[in-house]
């Protein structure tokens, strides 16, 4: 394990390499823009303490872009409603198991300006649909697929979608209505 210590420069050509929870929970906030990418999946499992749930924002920087490289960021549980990870850009990814626990507002637990070939597996247990999606037109997601089931409330909320897969199984909303416009979503 590194252990929060990353090997690389951070360039678009030479990443910081994320190894391990503690390697991903190392990155900073700022206003710089920073490449990071993957080299192992991520399991909040593993870590002493986040294992047992997340409330407090994990990276804010929307300046760094994160490169999944294929690999997993799996097994957070998630309170609170201050988003958990703010990013430029997230590619190439898949967040497995992520729980939203009781979410009632607030905005997208894990946002960026721009996802791409991202895969997200949710479970709502009584949150907002918004936890999942950006609340602005400024959030897009590209060749994304969401995979979403438990119960939810919505409220109105927005972001482009193109190419996108939206799966619901065992899926209960107290709402009619998903999507504040059907013109936001592409096929």
């Amino acid at each position: 394990m590194a252990n929060g210590i990353m090997t690389g420069s951070g360039t678009k050509t030479e990443p910081y390499l994320v190894e391990d929870v503690y390697d991903f929970l190392s990155i900073p906030g700022g206003s710089k823009e920073i490449y990071y990418k993957l080299t192992n999946d991520i399991d909040f499992n593993d870590h002493e303490t986040y294992k047992y749930g997340i409330s407090e924002v994990l990276i804010s920087n929307s300046y760094i872009y994160i490169d999944g490289d294929g690999h997993e960021i799996r097994n957070m549980i998630l309170t609170g409603t201050d988003t958990k990870i703010i990013a430029k850009e997230i590619r190439n990814v898949s967040f497995a198991n992520i729980i939203l626990n009781g979410i009632r507002g607030g905005s997208a637990q894990i946002t960026a300006s721009t996802f791409k070939n991202c895969q997200f597996g949710y479970f709502s247990g009584n949150s907002s649909l918004a936890c999942m999606f950006s609340l602005s037109t400024t959030g897009t997601f590209n060749d994304c697929t969401f995979n979403i089931s438990g119960t939810t409330y919505t409220y109105n909320m927005c972001c482009t979608f193109n190419r996108c897969h939206i799966h619901f199984n065992n899926f209960i909303s107290s709402s009619n209505g998903l999507f504040r416009n059907d013109e936001n979503i592409s096929n």
